[in-house]
Formats: structure tokens, sequence, C-alpha cells
């Protein structure tokens, strides 16, 4: 059940890039077109340049392979591409591009980067919360498996926690460990 709530987080992480990538190209752009003006096509500008430079496939393939334990590596991963994205876009009509143009590159490029791995950040937030909370979850997935013994014995993600709650688990033979928050190991019947 996690696949659905991860397409959810990721398309609504898009939409509000799209947003706000689209209001800081029209804020910085503004002096020139007017800001309602600037904002209002900048807002559908953007997003059909970075679809038609494949930034939203390689992005969604990012966030489905890459949402691993660290909070800031997708995050700085998503960032990372739209750089490279919006960098080979703006190469490419560099030569089109007036000096007014090539003067808001790198302010789009450094607003724009903050903008995306603050908004992977906060939808990689949401979605831990989600699945962490969801009751929709595999015993496997919640770190808890039923024992030989009836109970039910709590892993941690530290693997070194785990070996000792599996060294403590073989040597005691009854009961079940139950992880604290401290990390300590508990044996209850």
């Amino acid at each position: 059940m996690r696949t659905p709530k991860m397409i959810v987080v990721l398309f609504a992480e898009l939409v509000g890039e799209a947003c706000l990538l689209g209001c800081l190209l029209g804020i910085l752009v503004s002096s020139q077109t007017g800001l309602v003006y600037g904002v209002v096509v900048s807002a559908l500008a953007v997003p059909v340049v970075l679809f038609l430079h494949g930034y939203y496939i390689t992005r969604a393939l990012a966030g489905m392979l890459l949402r691993i334990h660290n909070t800031w590596l997708y995050p700085a991963i998503a960032a990372a591409l739209f750089v490279a994205h919006m960098y080979f876009a703006l190469a490419r009509s560099n030569s089109d591009l007036t000096p007014f143009a090539q003067a808001k590159e790198l302010p789009f490029l450094a607003g724009g980067a903050c903008i995306v791995f603050a908004c992977a950040f906060i939808g990689d937030r949401l979605l831990r919360k989600w699945t962490r909370r969801g009751d929709d979850t595999s015993p496997r997935e919640r770190g808890t498996v039923p024992s030989s013994a009836g109970g039910r014995e709590t892993w941690s993600s530290s693997p070194a926690k785990n070996a000792i709650a599996r060294l403590a688990w073989t040597t005691s033979g009854q009961g079940v460990l139950r992880a604290r928050s401290g990390g300590l190991l508990s044996r209850t019947q």
C-alpha cells in the first residue's frame, strides 16, 4: 500500500513545485512583463519546459527508487535533477536568450533548487508520517514478526540493535524482546 501513497505524494510535490517555480520566474521577470502576467505565463511555461526535457519522468523515477532512510539524500538528488535539467534546457537555448534572460538564469536555478529541495523534503516527511501511521502495512514492514513463543518480536531499524536482540533472544529462550526508546532491550513474558 506504500506505492499509491508514494504516487499521491509525488504528484503533490510536482504540482507544488510547478506553482512555486512559476511564481519564482514570474517574480524574476516582473520588471519586464508585470507581476500578474509574469506569474501566470511563467506558471504555465515552466511545467511545459520541464516536461519537454524529461524532468518529471526522471523525478518520478528518483522519487520511486531513492526514498531511503536518509532524509536529506532524496531532496538533494531531486534538486540536482532540477538544476541539471534546467541547465541543459537553458544551455540549448542560450544563444536565443536576451541579456536580461541570461541574467535571470542563475537566480532561477538557485531559487528553483531551493524550492525543489523544500518540496521534496516536505513530501518525504509527509510520506514517512503517512506510511508510519497507516494500519494497512504488513507486520514485516512495521518491523514486528510473530515469535515462536506466541508473542511478538519488535525489531529496530538499526542492524546492531537487531543483532543484539537476536543474540539475547536465542540465549533467553522464553518471552518476547521489545526495543525501548533508548535502545535498551527488555524481555517480557
